[in-house]
């Protein structure tokens, strides 16, 4: 059976990560919604790549969306409260941070006069 390390693992995930965050990019590409896009396209790698312990194994991380499924959903006796708080969390700072972000555009853009540019003197002739 093949034994994959704890770096191997997270090589994997990562690969995994970049490739869905690419689809999501690449399929949000055409929104026109700054805010939506961006906290899809944030939130993507946030998830998963967030590491929680796993409860059976200590000493060892896994994402931790697959630490909920599988202490929530797959077992009878999960424990799966704490890798729910670092999502939880983590997800939180993101929005907020995309958030505000989103309002400082929006300022910078009420700011900025959107004037058309002026005809220079070679169109006219």
């Amino acid at each position: 059976m093949l034994e994959l390390s704890d770096r191997d693992v997270w090589l994997i995930i990562g690969a995994m990560t970049l490739g869905v965050t690419l689809g999501i990019a690449w399929l949000t590409r055409s929104w026109r919604w700054w805010w939506p896009k961006t906290l899809l396209r944030t939130l993507t790698p946030v998830i998963c790549l967030t590491p929680a312990m796993v409860p059976a194994a200590p000493g060892h991380f896994a994402p931790a969306y697959l630490i909920v499924f599988f202490e929530a959903v797959l077992q009878r006796d999960g424990q799966p409260e704490s890798a729910i708080g670092r999502l939880a969390a983590v997800s939180l700072a993101v929005v907020v941070v995309v958030t505000l972000a989103a309002i400082y555009r929006a300022a910078q853009a009420r700011r900025t006069p959107h004037e058309p540019p002026e005809p220079t003197a070679e169109a006219g002739a």
